[in-house]
């Protein structure tokens, strides 16, 4: 990819390079497997599975790599060397996602309609869903960026920053 948007190292040193491609241009991600020096590109347009190859974030996880894209949240599990795209029909707040990060239990979404939260441990079971987070105060707005630090969430929007407690959850 000629114009990269998000880079992500994961847990072994290797990295995802992801970005938006511009009128008839390529687009793909791309993993970097650094230990045996191999390129891997993946792309939308060879796989229904993956909704959209245009990048703009990028998350690591244990057992997923998130990317955000303009037609919903994509998930790369090396472990089955599968792709899964949430989107609207899944209960994301908008297709168009914005930003992603994860911690130890949750997948927090931003979009162009709020905050979105994945529960990791019901990935995969029935009980699964994506929910929308304070929708009193976040719905409707553009969240742009999220940052963790322990239990809060550091929320960028077009009305300034919010703080979520993901603890107390307000």
């Amino acid at each position: 990819i000629k114009n990269v948007n998000a880079l992500e190292m994961d847990y072994d040193g290797n990295f995802w390079i992801g970005g938006i491609g511009s009128f008839q241009e390529e687009s793909g991600i791309t993993y970097w497997d650094t230990r045996l020096d191999s390129w891997t590109n993946y792309q939308a347009r060879f796989d229904n599975s993956l909704f959209s190859d245009q990048v703009t974030s990028i998350a690591v996880d244990d057992s997923c790599t998130w990317f955000v894209t303009e037609y919903g949240l994509a998930c790369f599990a090396p472990d089955k060397n599968a792709w899964r795209t949430f989107d609207v029909s899944s209960g994301l707040g908008d297709n168009y996602v914005l930003d992603v990060e994860v911690d130890d239990e949750n997948v927090w979404i931003g979009t162009l309609n709020g905050l979105s939260q994945i529960i990791k441990d019901s990935l995969g079971t029935k009980n699964f869903r994506i929910q929308e987070i304070a929708r009193k105060d976040l719905l409707r707005k553009k969240i742009y960026d999220i940052e963790i630090m322990n239990n809060l969430l550091w929320i960028g929007t077009e009305y300034g920053a919010y703080i979520y407690d993901t603890a107390e959850k307000t």
